[in-house]
C-alpha cells in the first residue's frame, strides 16, 4: 500500500508542472499578436485593412482599448466622417509592437 501511495504522489508531482507550461503556451499565442490605435481621437472616422470596413477609431485610442490585429504587412486606410482619407499606406507592425497612427486631420492626404 505504501508503495501505491508513492506512485499517486510521483504522478501527481509529474502532472502539475504540465499544467503550468499550458498556460504559458497560452501567454505566448497571445504575444503573437500587435496592436493598433489612432491619434487623435475622432469620432465616427473609419478603419479599413484591404479595402474592408474593420471599426471605427475612436474606439481604440489606447487608453485602454487597443485594435488587435495579426503581426506583419497591412493595408491599412482610415476615412474621417466626410469621406475624405486622413491616413492611407501599408503598414508593418511586430508581434507584441503596438504602433500609434497618427491621423491628418485637418491635412487631408
Amino acid at each position: 500500500m505504501l508503495k501505491y501511495s508513492r506512485l499517486v504522489v510521483i504522478l501527481c508531482l509529474l502532472t502539475f508542472p504540465s499544467c503550468c507550461f499550458t498556460s504559458t503556451r497560452m501567454i505566448e499565442s497571445e504575444s503573437r499578436s500587435a496592436y493598433l490605435s489612432f491619434k487623435p481621437e475622432v469620432k465616427e472616422a473609419k478603419i479599413f485593412m484591404y479595402g474592408e470596413f474593420i471599426d471605427f477609431t475612436h474606439k481604440y485610442n489606447a487608453n485602454p482599448q487597443v485594435l488587435e490585429i495579426s503581426p506583419g504587412r497591412h493595408t491599412l486606410k482610415v476615412i474621417d466622417n466626410n469621406g475624405i482619407v486622413v491616413f492611407d499606406q501599408d503598414i508593418y507592425i511586430d508581434s507584441g509592437q503596438l504602433r500609434i497612427i497618427n491621423l491628418a486631420i485637418g491635412n487631408p492626404l
